[in-house]
């Protein structure tokens, strides 16, 4: 049975997060809390791969537990008694997590201790892509901390469908902010280059003039589609042998890649792999085209940012994928999996220069109506009953 209730800090919301990475995409969120006089504390487990340093917003406090990326029921153990003590002490009235261990471990945390707004955000579906057994333990692990918050926000719509046929959450505790995202996109950051900030940024890059220029932003696993990019890409180069692929993004070992697509990473004279980035927007305006062939995603974010750049992207029809794109407005969506029709699609928009330009021209403004931040953040304060506006 859940703890009884006690008096609540009303001016108190605790974030949660596997690693701290993960919680970069709340930062304005948190910025905005704070400026009202909200106290916000962000609980997460250490990341032993983290290179990048994370820029944390003044008035944020952070506390480390025992989270863990694997499966590991000690530590597991450790995590959830540390975060019951947490949470008696302070009280909140709203805690909010994400990311699918912190989310099942917080979530009965925040059960047990009585935190009225249990809040979970349903980044994505893990299990679509894994095979028995871990297709179940993973699908358990959302359905735990879906039952036990009391709602579940969902950053698109198909992935709200797909929750609630897979009997994750119940429909009637799902919602999806707007058009989804979990905080929008910043068009003060992702924002169509001037002629110098491409000339710059294709210059650090090493590309020639006429280069045409394909990039993928995201992790380096089989569920992103990366071996069918690298099939594809390599389809093309016959007949545009001006076109170099930039990919940026961590090596991710626990969906790794096959061999030979991380050889050709390497080595491949048209692929120029710059490693993790904290700077997407400096390669958006390097780039002609993004391509995101995952198989999988909550939403595709680095599709909405290179739109919001006006970069025309190239993504899939699957889960969060499609919601990411409005065909032949922003983009094209292609079947995930499929190598031969990403190959075309790439093909199609290369050869077409003026098409590139219009589906370019309209991104920035098709986020701005779709994926505004300042309406996702209204959305949050609302959410967590907090009174007043973002200006």
């Amino acid at each position: 049975m859940p703890h009884r209730r006690t008096k609540r800090t009303a001016n108190s919301v605790v974030f949660a997060t596997t690693i701290e990475r993960s919680s970069r995409i709340f930062a304005p969120l948190y910025r905005a809390l704070v400026s009202q006089g909200i106290s916000v504390t962000l609980i997460s487990g250490a990341d032993p791969s983290e290179t990048l340093p994370i820029a944390k917003p003044r008035g944020l406090r952070t506390i480390r537990v025992s989270l863990t990326r694997d499966i590991n029921l000690r530590a597991d153990g450790r995590a959830l008694f540390q975060i019951i003590r947490h949470l008696r002490r302070e009280r909140p009235s709203q805690v909010v997590y994400g990311t699918p261990k912190a989310s099942a471990i917080v979530s009965i945390a925040a059960w047990i201790t009585g935190v009225p707004n249990r809040i979970f955000v349903l980044h994505g579906l893990r299990y679509e892509t894994m095979s028995k057994p871990t297709r179940y333990v993973l699908w358990a692990t959302d359905a735990i901390a879906a039952r036990l918050s009391t709602t579940t926000v969902c950053v698109s719509r198909s992935l709200q469908d797909v929750a609630i046929r897979s009997k994750i959450a119940p429909a009637s505790k799902t919602l999806v902010m707007g058009h989804g995202s979990a905080l929008g996109i910043d068009q003060s950051r992702f924002r169509p280059g001037t002629p110098a900030d491409r000339l710059a940024a294709r210059s650090n890059l090493g590309l020639s003039i006429d280069a045409v220029a394909v990039g993928y932003v995201g992790r380096l696993t089989n569920d992103k589609g990366i071996t069918e990019l690298a099939t594809a890409f390599n389809s093309i180069l016959d007949e545009f042998p001006n076109c170099v692929l930039i990919v940026a993004g961590p090596r991710d070992s626990t969906d790794a890649l096959p061999a030979w697509v991380t050889t050709w990473l390497d080595t491949h004279p048209n692929v120029k792999y710059v490693g993790p980035t904290n700077a997407p927007e400096t390669l958006y305006h390097a780039i002609d085209v993004l391509v995101l062939p995952t198989k999988r995603e909550g939403l595709g974010l680095v599709a909405l940012e290179a739109s919001a750049s006006g970069v025309p992207v190239i993504t899939t029809t699957a889960t969060g994928a499609r919601d990411a794109v409005v065909p032949f407005v922003t983009g094209l969506a292609v079947a995930p999996g499929d190598p031969i029709a990403l190959e075309t699609a790439l093909a199609f928009l290369i050869r077409n220069a003026d098409l590139r330009s219009e589906l370019g021209r309209m991104g920035p403004s098709t986020i701005a109506g779709r994926f505004s931040e300042p309406a996702r953040i209204d959305d949050w304060m609302d959410l967590l009953r907090v009174h007043g506006k973002v200006r």
